[in-house]
């Protein structure tokens, strides 16, 4: 028997990449194919979205779909799409949702999407795996998933950490307490200034002291120059300062050699990406809240999911305003690493990955014929 034909749709994005090919991976008994599309220019992409708009609620046939993929990709990928015969397909970000749907109404493949796509919207798809934290209807084409999908794995982390320990960086014996800090960067009514984590650091750097640990530092491409230049000027020369990553200087995802060298993650609540790795890693993790900009407004989805993930018992949550309480941090840093570490581990690419077969993949069910 002859297996079925995953097929991954990317627009070249790291983030959207990273979680359709997480899930295809874990989807057993299948032949994953992956293929990134790219449009002749801004027009197609557009013209892909206004045209699934319109497919979603008038149901246009098949060769006009075709006609606008031919007509909106670049001719080299329009023949590779052309030669594919899937029998899934999974994409991520709302470029992608219309090659998606389209393709998948003309080889009759079952359509999958990591999270719902705007404007067009989940009513197209046949599963759509949607993060808790963006709040998505009650729907039976959608899957409530805890954070984002991804592709972060303990084989993953364990060689990420040999190749790491061959620098310079992590040479000798690594001391314990080893806390990671991952910063982010500001989102919707969320700040990140540098009188903020100058708070942050403060407790840190107690806690270090006191338990004669230190730190691996890492930013990210939205945390801001004068936060970067205050990590620098605090850490770079710091012996408490294993290493320092900075986002500028470094474009390697750290989170994979800090999940498996650290003792105790801090990370800021604005990356549900980086929350959603660090969580399906085996270690402790503290997501720290940041500063609103308003009290009376609200914030970025993506930011709601750290205090979601601490009621299922994933990590622990630290808001942002409890910074104003002196050694409040400093004790949850202490009371984290020294307790026992029996939290679940999130694993939701698996947990993705086994909906599509009881979907799709079972015997009996989900049957289209070709």
């Amino acid at each position: 028997m002859n297996k079925k034909q995953l097929l991954v749709l990317s627009d070249g994005k790291p983030g959207h990449f990273n979680q359709s090919l997480g899930v295809a991976e874990k989807v057993p008994g299948v032949e994953v194919e992956y293929l990134e599309l790219h449009f002749k220019n801004r027009f197609g992409d557009i013209l892909n979205r206004l045209v699934g708009i319109l497919h979603r609620f008038l149901n246009l046939p098949g060769k006009f779909l075709k006609l606008i993929l031919r007509l909106s990709l670049i001719k080299e990928d329009f023949k590779k799409l052309s030669r594919t015969e899937p029998d899934l397909i999974i994409s991520a970000g709302s470029s992608m949702a219309a090659p998606n749907i389209f393709w998948g109404k003309l080889t009759r493949a079952k359509k999958i999407t990591c999270g719902i796509p705007s404007l067009i919207g989940s009513p197209p798809f046949d599963l759509v795996l949607a993060p808790g934290n963006k709040k998505p209807p009650v729907k039976e084409n959608i899957l409530v998933t805890m954070g984002t999908p991804h592709r972060l794995e303990q084989k993953k982390i364990e060689e990420e950490v040999f190749f790491w320990k061959e620098r310079e960086g992590l040479k000798g014996k690594i001391k314990k307490p080893c806390l990671g800090l991952v910063l982010g960067g500001p989102v919707r009514n969320l700040l990140m200034r540098k009188v903020f984590i100058e708070k942050i650091l403060r407790e840190i750097v107690h806690f270090l002291k006191e338990n004669e640990g230190e730190i691996i530092a890492a930013t990210s491409r939205r945390t801001p120059e004068e936060v970067e230049a205050f990590l620098q000027e605090e850490l770079g020369n710091s012996p408490l300062c294993r290493r320092l990553i900075l986002a500028k200087q470094e474009k390697k995802n750290p989170v994979p050699v800090m999940a498996g060298v650290c003792d105790l993650l801090l990370v800021t609540e604005d990356s549900a990406t980086m929350i959603s790795e660090l969580a399906s890693s085996h270690q402790r993790v503290i997501v720290v809240g940041l500063e609103r900009e308003r009290a009376n407004r609200s914030i970025a989805s993506d930011a709601q999911l750290g205090p979601l993930l601490a009621a299922e018992g994933y990590l622990d949550y630290f808001p942002g305003e409890f910074l104003e309480k002196e050694g409040e941090l400093g004790q949850l840093l202490y009371e984290t690493w020294k307790h026992e570490n029996k939290r679940p581990r999130l694993a939701e690419a698996e947990r993705c990955a086994r909906e599509i077969v009881k979907r799709f993949l079972e015997e009996g069910r989900g049957e289209t014929p070709k």
